[in-house]
Formats: C-alpha cells, structure tokens, sequence
C-alpha cells in the first residue's frame, strides 16, 4: 500500500508540524500517522477539513491525481 505522501506534502508547504496538523484536526499524531500510511481510513469530515484547510481537491489529497485543483 502506498502512503498518502500529498497530505504530507501540504503539511510540510504549510510549515506543519505532524503534531500541529493532529491539533488542527482534533486527533493524535499517532492517528495522523496511521492514516497517512493507510493503516486506518481517513473518516470523510477530516478529508473535507483538510481539503478546506488548504484549497486542494480531496483526489489529491488522498493521492489519485496530481491536481490539486478543487474545481477539477
């Protein structure tokens, strides 16, 4: 399974640290984690603050297009 480096890849454009995107999502680092080496689901209300959080569609986000286009 590949991990869903496009989340991490915001994180890091947005000077996130791991811990401050848990904080912001209101989950623990361990979660965080597990989710982005798709151990656990993302739950979809994450997904979507996520999305709005940094303007990008949910396809990129969870790594099926490289187009970070909300719109598309």
């Amino acid at each position: 399974m590949t991990e869903l480096r496009n989340i991490e890849a915001e994180r890091v454009r947005h000077n996130l640290t791991q811990k401050q995107l848990a904080t912001e999502l209101g989950v623990t680092t361990k979660t965080l984690y597990s989710w982005i080496k798709r151990d656990t689901p993302i739950p979809s209300t994450k997904i979507i603050e996520m999305c709005r959080m940094w303007d990008v569609a949910s396809d990129y986000l969870l790594s099926i297009t490289d187009s970070t286009d909300p719109a598309a």
